[in-house]
């Protein structure tokens, strides 16, 4: 009788581990994302010293580069937007130019490079 109440013991433990240890292994999932994912899936700005405000934001297939002077908006890119892992264009909706940007991704910030000039935004 005592073997038999240990056996059911037994075996209604290693049920119980058994089934903790599948719904820990089911319930992780490895995500991986990359750096282009990153730069699309998070709005981005910086304010700058002659207090400026330069601002990236990704709209489904289109981005938006933004720089506001004194509240007014100095420079206003959006339209689509073709992105891989180290650069991304902009064809302007107006004008229909691509104005390309080279990115480099580094924790919570990116450096964005146009033509020869840098900006360093930081994620929101």
């Amino acid at each position: 009788m005592k073997v038999l109440i240990r056996k059911k013991k037994y075996k209604t433990a290693l049920i119980i581990f058994l089934s903790l240890c599948l719904v820990f292994l089911c319930s992780c999932e490895r995500v991986i994302i990359t750096e282009k994912d990153e730069l699309s899936m998070n709005k981005w700005q910086k304010e700058t010293e002659s207090s400026s405000i330069i601002t990236l934001e990704f709209i489904d297939d289109n981005a938006r580069f933004t720089v506001e002077k004194d509240g007014t908006k100095a420079l206003v890119l959006y339209g689509l937007c073709v992105l891989d892992d180290e650069k991304f264009f902009i064809i302007d909706r107006e004008t229909h130019t691509p104005f390309k940007f080279i990115y480099e991704l580094s924790g919570d910030s990116v450096l964005l490079t146009y033509d020869e000039n840098s900006v360093t935004l930081d994620k929101l």
